[in-house]
């Protein structure tokens, strides 16, 4: 009976953890988003850690080239106050998945969408949590 309470209690509490991890990890990613679409680049960086992977193509080493992807991405496209339709945690734990989103190791995925658009966000688990890639 000691056995089954203590395994009731440990998987309450990592049911607890995990839903605080993915709504903080929702929380980042938005204001992440939002941040880099009005152009506020020392937001979006401080929400930000290298490496960084960016479009599933390309790593970005330094907080240097960081920003200055941050700063072409607001010149090319602008300033823009988009809100999201939605922001939603994957919840599915597909590896071969995530291979194809080339999403970091140990992040959690948030899928913002913009209408029929969706921007894939990673975001590092941990005490401070941080965008450390995102796809489109």
């Amino acid at each position: 009976m000691k056995t089954l309470i203590t395994i009731v209690l440990i998987s309450s509490i990592s049911s607890t953890i995990y839903a605080s991890e993915n709504e903080d990890a929702k929380q980042v990613a938005n204001t992440w988003f939002l941040s880099l679409m009005k152009g506020e680049i020392a937001v979006t960086s401080a929400l930000s850690k290298t490496p960084f992977s960016f479009d599933r193509k390309k790593i970005i080493d330094s907080d240097k080239q960081l920003k200055e992807l941050y700063e072409r991405i607001v010149e090319d496209k602008g300033k823009r106050d988009i809100k999201p339709t939605s922001v939603e945690v994957d919840k599915i734990k597909d590896e071969q998945k995530l291979r194809k989103l080339k999403a970091p190791k140990n992040s959690i995925t948030v899928h913002i969408k913009i209408g029929e658009d969706i921007i894939h966000v990673f975001v590092e688990q941990g005490e401070t949590p941080k965008v450390v890639g995102f796809s489109d």
